[in-house]
């Protein structure tokens, strides 16, 4: 099949989790002899408009100066002439696919939607947790509306709806009145050969300049409102109570890093959490398999959680808030793991629980990296999506998406 993919940006130039999705997918796709092409934003001045990237997936940046629907409209027709006609469309960002669906480069090409999450609910939360005043909720109140249309109109003109989880399948039947028919449950991935069980933890913990004799708890996440970062710092006075060695690395960069760091040295808990910054892809792997717990304290909106399967497929176990899907991903593995609820005083007995009894001694490496592979492999999610991409390109008309523009 000749497949166009479309994203709001490379996951080289804007990493996070839908745009590892999509280039997850790309990879699997061009290894079982798919053609594929990327369509996204140029998100960093001076990157080229197309370049050939992860062996063999062409990918085609929409110009900045002409970014947004009208620059991806223009891209999406040059694409087609180039490397048409195509068999499917996938796209995995609402906003991303205005220009190309609103378009006539796309008629008679079948398209599929990945629903990683609801852009207008996730942007609410981040953007009411810094208005300011009537005015700025006002602002954050149309933005959401917004979106929602956005989001509402992209899921209506695709063929099926590819859901990470059954907490995502109910947003979509519950606030977009999809029909459950048309929703495909197709779980996330992790690259189980990049991220794997480290043999040297000693030595892999000097590398990375942790300490050696210290439990390590961690967490990945982008410092925002969401994602529960603040009640994971104010857990830690009553965590260092009963585990007063446990060192908290927190990883990645956010709007809300200084007040976390203002924080932490408020409660006097400076000392014992380091702020990581980004940590660069090669490097995630390593950070991951140097803990000894991985900590997901979210608060809202959690569609599937990659870093949940990246942590266990390297050996570390995950304590989770029980909030959107991630109950769906660790109480099969252990329902320990899962924190009563997703307030500090919860997430904080979690973890020393975890450290204080024995319970999690059954978790080995060994053994959360086994139920990785028995559930959420890249490789796994691609035979799915190819098998429904099946479904709807043997329906496509014969004029295929020949254009005139």
């Amino acid at each position: 099949m000749n497949i166009l993919l479309i994203a709001d940006a490379v996951f080289e130039d804007k990493p996070g989790g839908s745009r590892t999705a999509a280039k997850e997918l790309a990879r699997c796709l061009v290894k079982r002899g798919h053609g594929v092409v990327l369509l996204v934003n140029q998100v960093i001045e001076g990157k080229p408009y197309e370049e050939q990237l992860w062996n063999g997936v062409t990918v085609v940046r929409a110009p900045r100066s002409k970014a947004g629907v009208a620059g991806m409209r223009r891209a999406c027709e040059d694409i087609v002439k180039r490397f048409g006609p195509f068999d499917i469309a996938h796209i995995h960002f609402a906003y991303a696919g205005v220009g190309p669906l609103w378009s006539s480069a796309l008629r008679g090409v079948p398209t599929v939607r990945t629903f990683h999450g609801p852009w207008c609910e996730e942007g609410w939360v981040e953007d009411t947790s810094k208005a300011r005043g009537g005015l700025g909720i006002a602002k954050a109140r149309a933005k959401r509306t917004a979106r929602h249309w956005v989001e509402q109109d992209s899921l209506r003109r695709a063929e099926s709806i590819i859901s990470l989880s059954a907490f995502m399948s109910g947003i979509l039947t519950d606030h977009f009145d999809v029909k459950s028919e048309r929703i495909a449950r197709i779980d996330g991935g992790v690259d189980v050969e990049r991220f794997h069980v480290p043999k040297d933890t000693h030595a892999l913990r000097e590398r990375l300049g942790l300490p050696v004799d210290r439990p390590i708890a961690l967490t990945v996440r982008r410092l925002a409102a969401r994602m529960g970062l603040e009640n994971l710092v104010r857990s830690m006075p009553a965590v260092l109570r009963e585990v007063p060695d446990l060192y908290l690395v927190i990883a990645g960069k956010g709007p809300e890093r200084a007040r976390l760091e203002q924080l932490s040295k408020d409660l006097c808990v400076d000392g014992s959490i380091h702020f990581a910054g980004f940590v660069p892809d090669e490097d995630l792997a390593g950070l991951y398999g140097a803990a000894d717990l991985f900590v997901l304290p979210t608060t809202a909106l959690e569609g599937f959680g990659l870093v949940i399967v990246e942590s266990l497929a390297c050996g570390t176990p995950v304590i989770g808030a029980p909030v959107g899907a991630i109950p769906e991903l660790l109480a099969p593995l252990e329902p320990k793991l899962l924190a009563r609820e997703a307030s500090s005083e919860a997430i904080g007995e979690a973890i020393i629980e975890f450290f204080k009894t024995d319970w999690g001694d059954r978790l080995t490496a060994d053994v959360v990296r086994r139920y990785v592979l028995s559930r959420y492999t890249w490789d796994m999610a691609a035979d799915q999506t190819i098998d429904l991409y099946d479904r709807f390109a043997a329906k496509k008309g014969t004029n295929g998406n020949r254009i005139t523009v």
